[in-house]
């Protein structure tokens, strides 16, 4: 199907099977954009936030600091694709919102995203991204892909949660929007 999308033939590709093999097909066969030089796997993980995207979620567990500039430079093409936001907020996903907070990779990244001319306002934390805090959150595949498993794992919980403590007290349409996609 990646195929088609170069010929012209189909405007998008979808897949059940492997992310990473989709992904790695889409490198190869529909190439990257100069400047990137590894796809990112991101979306809207809260959707409480659907303006607010993570990249990485889980494609490239161990990144360098320049792989996590060209997330950030996804990030805004699809912040203002998308959503038509003509200057996203990025920031970079770390343990605190400080200056000078988070791990190696957010420390040495850092200063390429103040030089970036993106819209970079500095550090959030997890709990800020169900509130839309910014549109564009970077961070490494290790750390997306825990933050995915966790909302969709808290999620589902949540349902169950509700299910059976208010399921009686519910009605019938209140139950089903519990449960849409």
């Amino acid at each position: 199907s990646t195929g088609m999308v170069k010929k012209g033939l189909a405007d998008a590709s979808v897949t059940m099977g492997s992310t990473g093999a989709a992904m790695a097909a889409a490198a190869v066969v529909l190439g990257v954009i100069k400047g990137i030089d590894r796809p990112a796997l991101g979306g809207p993980v809260i959707g409480l936030a659907p303006s607010s995207v993570v990249l990485d979620l889980g494609t490239n567990v161990d990144c360098r600091p320049a792989q996590m500039l060209s997330f950030a430079v996804i990030g805004h093409v699809l912040a203002r694709s998308l959503w038509g936001i003509e200057s996203p907020r990025v920031a970079l996903l770390s343990v605190g919102m400080e200056p000078g907070k988070g791990n190696k990779i957010v420390q040495e990244t850092t200063p390429l995203l103040l030089k970036s001319g993106l819209n970079f306002v500095g550090n959030v934390e997890a709990n800020d991204l169900p509130q839309g805090v910014v549109e564009v959150a970077v961070c490494d595949g290790f750390v997306g892909n825990v933050v995915m498993k966790l909302t969709e794992g808290f999620g589902s919980a949540m349902v169950d949660h509700l299910r059976k403590n208010l399921g009686d007290k519910l009605s019938e349409a209140d139950m089903e929007a519990l449960t849409a996609d």
